[in-house]
């Protein structure tokens, strides 16, 4: 659970109880009193949420270019590309891949090799102004052997 979601229940928990609280009070000070809290609690917690979208997306707009950058002229799996991106966040590095992929910007391709006797399938991304050349390349040789 991260901390937008517990921002979310504790805005959520606070406001209903300030809800029910001003409905079952009589006095009309105290019911202002509670509206205004759940108000300004509300205010503040959709603040810190917009916020951290925005950092996210700051982020994910940063690791994308960083994904173009090192995908220039080559392929490679997730693995390799996590390591060059000195092994930033997981999630990050998905949704990332997953925009470049939806835009366009990059490609992915699966590719199958022989380890160690057994046939498997290696997925790899790329760029593909840079790839598409080599793409053919990479599909007439299917089976390649691996160290």
């Amino acid at each position: 659970m991260d901390i937008d979601n517990i921002l979310t229940i504790g805005a959520f928990v606070f406001s209903a109880l300030g809800f029910s609280i001003s409905l079952l009070s009589l006095n009309r000070g105290r019911k202002f009193t509670a509206v205004t809290a759940i108000v300004l609690l509300l205010v503040v917690t959709t603040g810190v949420s917009f916020y951290r979208l925005h950092q996210h997306d700051a982020l994910i707009k940063q690791v994308r270019k960083e994904i173009v950058e090192t995908l220039s002229g080559e392929s490679l799996t997730f693995d390799e590309l996590h390591e060059r991106l000195l092994f930033r966040s997981f999630p990050v590095v998905n949704e990332s891949l997953f925009v470049l992929i939806e835009g366009g910007a990059i490609r992915h391709r699966l590719l199958r090799i022989q380890a160690a006797g057994r046939l498997t399938s290696v997925r790899v991304y790329y760029q593909p102004d840079s790839a598409e050349s080599a793409g053919s390349a990479l599909d007439s040789r299917p089976h390649e052997k691996a160290k």
